[in-house]
């Protein structure tokens, strides 16, 4: 297990780069701190990417204190601060959980310029989907544990620019050569 660290505002992508650089193995697991799932069938999908989970169960801070504690988390009240995340949802493909082949990792890694909450995901999505198709995906339930939110422009926005960032991604997808290009500017 390689924890993924970065020197300032939080940046997964610098995280994951961090991470890759003292990581070993042919296959590589990019989990988010706040999640568990378990990802045996992710690693043994015979695929470039696998994600293991499909649902998104997000846990009350009470029920996320008792599953630490050892208790099972089927049954344990969800958060209900809002109405979506009171029921289980789809999960973003590219987000909590995902089983890469390192070989894929060090083409396409998460993008560094997204800095604090938002928008990462999706625009990963677009770059590993465009660059190897879509991944294997899973059936299994990822835990979302309970935290503070982090400061962001609203409920489904980080920042203006990672929001500009994403729709880079977005208006690339399915265009290599154009994912390659922007991914090109960071590496």
């Amino acid at each position: 297990v390689v924890e993924g660290v970065c020197d300032g505002p939080w940046s997964k992508g610098a995280a994951v780069r961090d991470g890759l650089s003292r990581a070993s193995g042919d296959k590589v697991i990019v989990a988010d701190a706040d999640v568990w799932v378990d990802p045996t069938d992710a690693l043994e999908a015979d695929t470039a990417w696998a994600v293991p989970h499909l649902k998104v169960h997000r846990l009350s801070d009470e029920s996320t204190v008792r599953m630490i504690d050892g208790e099972p988390w089927r049954g344990l009240p969800l958060d209900n601060s809002n109405t979506r995340d009171c029921k289980p949802y789809n999960g973003q493909p590219a987000g909590g959980v995902v089983v890469l082949d390192r070989s894929v990792l060090e083409v396409c890694l998460p993008d560094p310029r997204f800095v604090g909450w938002g928008h990462e995901d999706v625009a990963w999505d677009a770059a590993l989907t465009s660059l190897y198709g879509h991944p294997w995906r899973g059936n299994a339930d990822l835990v979302h544990l309970w935290h503070p939110s982090q400061p962001r422009q609203g409920r489904g926005s980080g920042t203006p620019q990672s929001k500009a960032l994403m729709r880079r991604y977005l208006n690339a997808a399915r265009r290599p050569d154009l994912i390659r290009g922007i991914l090109m500017e960071v590496s």
